[in-house]
């Protein structure tokens, strides 16, 4: 008995949803040339299936080919109004990989305006006003995504960001508590949160936040790192160097906790153990003008002006456009002899310029950095 007209219908809607499913499975799996073959073989039959438009542009998208996965999402969009928001989700991620980022934005806005709940969508929007500092366009889709989803922890922890760059440590602080309070698991917010409270040279309260954040995530470098900064801000140098001896251990490539240590071991007049640590650092980070800038100190301190001098040559060579914005380092390089009085003058030259000096890689530090990449509020004074 042939199947009715209804009946096969239904078997040829079940067959292309088991056929888009697979799609979806093999996308996950990064199987993409034989996902698009099975979106293009549901897309020969129905080339208005939206939902294969949108597994096709995923396909494409996952390749690095932004212009066909585009072309697939805009498709989807036009097809089916009740896709529009992932669609143009979808789209808006293709844009910034391509660069265009006023149109990413317009169609992140119309996402959201089309599911103010979709999450990502605000969040991306969000992060590419910060990006561009906007920060008052961040903080309205921020708060407007927030009152549908009072929730989403991951905007709570952006718009806290995004008051702290506004300076508005008060408001952001609000929302970190109130992410504590969603979630008092959260080590990050913790975190966060001593930040601040650094910030307001409240240093009791920001090591109970980071005890708590080091309880919850002992394997975090940050954490121990952020707790080593506040020992320094309520001078218990001993505690201080021990809690970035902890970071180091647990992220003994990075380097950062290494400096730091170093800085406290020679306000502690160890400087054979501070050495030791600095020579560990330019064995990894050779290029680091952080580093060896700190050596520079300590040799100093040592006596051993020659060697001190060599690694402030060393600094100008690895960070060339420091002594463009500063000619009077210039000299360093030409110099002749290696006395006391050259060193000394060398020395105090480079202690008014140690938060312009480069990490690592011979790439410069963010802005209001110290050595080793940490905001300048988190020294405490």
């Amino acid at each position: 008995m042939e199947p009715t007209a209804r009946a096969r219908g239904w078997q040829g809607a079940m067959q292309t949803r088991k056929a888009f499913t697979k799609g979806l499975e093999l996308l996950k799996d990064g199987d993409t040339q034989e996902a698009k073959e099975v979106f293009g073989r549901i897309l020969e039959r129905h080339p208005g299936a939206a939902a294969a438009h949108l597994g096709m542009g995923r396909a494409f998208f996952h390749e690095g080919d932004y212009h066909k996965a585009l072309e697939h999402f805009q498709e989807a969009i036009s097809l089916d109004s009740n896709m529009a928001a992932q669609a143009l989700f979808l789209s808006a991620t293709a844009r910034e990989r391509l660069g265009e980022r006023d149109r990413a934005i317009e169609d992140y806005e119309e996402a959201s305006d089309a599911d103010p709940t979709l999450r990502m969508a605000q969040l991306r929007l969000s992060r590419m006003f910060l990006a561009a500092e906007q920060f008052d366009d961040a903080i309205s889709r921020l708060q407007e995504g927030l009152r549908y989803n009072p929730q989403n922890i991951a905007a709570r922890l952006l718009l806290a960001s995004a008051l702290e760059q506004k300076a508005d440590l008060a408001a952001a602080a609000a929302q970190l508590e109130k992410a504590i309070e969603a979630n008092p698991d959260l080590a990050v917010a913790y975190r966060r949160l001593a930040l601040i409270r650094v910030k307001e040279k409240s240093f009791a309260e920001a090591q109970r936040l980071l005890d708590r954040a080091i309880a919850l995530a002992p394997e975090k470098p940050v954490g121990h790192f952020a707790l080593a900064t506040v020992y320094e801000g309520l001078g218990q140098l001993e505690k201080a160097a021990e809690a970035y001896a902890e970071a180091e251990r647990l992220n003994p490539k990075r380097g950062a906790a290494a400096i730091q240590r170093a800085g406290v071991l020679m306000k502690l007049k160890r400087y054979d153990e501070a050495l030791q640590a600095l020579q560990g650092v330019v064995k990894v980070k050779p290029d680091s003008a952080a580093a060896h800038k700190q050596l520079g100190d300590v040799y100093y301190h040592l006596g051993r002006y020659a060697s001190a001098l060599d690694e402030y040559r060393a600094v100008v060579l690895n960070q060339p456009e420091l002594a463009e914005k500063h000619p009077e380092l210039k000299s360093i390089e030409a110099a002749d002899g290696a006395s006391e009085e050259l060193a000394k003058k060398t020395y105090q030259q480079f202690q008014a310029l140690a938060g312009e000096l480069s990490f690592s890689d011979g790439q410069p530090r963010r802005a209001g950095a110290r050595p080793g990449g940490r905001p300048r509020a988190w020294m405490g004074r």
